[in-house]
């Protein structure tokens, strides 16, 4: 896992995008049947994502992200977080041949945006 982040700050963004490549899966329904794909994030922010993953998604419902915060050591395990979102994007890459999607966070369960943060400050990636 590449645990690396670089940061941008872009001007029409009020918040700090960080270029990490964590593990994430999205669960999702599509005419009464749920599904689950498996990325790679490609964005990440505290307000939302951009994944790179094998297929399109295609929902008008909400859509829950795992998102595996890396750990600092090898001997420790990622930590999953879950969060509810809306897909605000939906395009082929070509450059990576995958589908980015992009992803709106609407709600972290339990204490998800905390450990998003220290997740992101730990990785060397200050959030201001």
């Amino acid at each position: 896992m590449n645990a690396d982040a670089e940061v941008k700050v872009h001007d029409h963004v009020k918040h700090t995008i960080c270029h990490v490549h964590w593990r994430v899966a999205i669960e999702y329904e599509h005419l009464g049947k749920n599904y689950t794909v498996q990325g790679r994030t490609q964005d990440l922010s505290l307000q939302d994502a951009n994944i790179l993953i094998d297929q399109s998604i295609s929902t008008d419902k909400t859509v829950k992200m795992y998102l595996g915060i890396p750990p600092l050591r090898a001997t420790e395990s990622e930590t999953i977080i879950a969060i509810h979102c809306r897909i605000i994007g939906n395009v082929f890459e070509s450059s990576h041949q995958q589908f980015r999607i992009g992803l709106r966070f609407l709600k972290f369960e339990e204490n998800g945006r905390e450990l998003l943060t220290t997740g992101l400050e730990e990785h060397g990636t200050k959030l201001v």
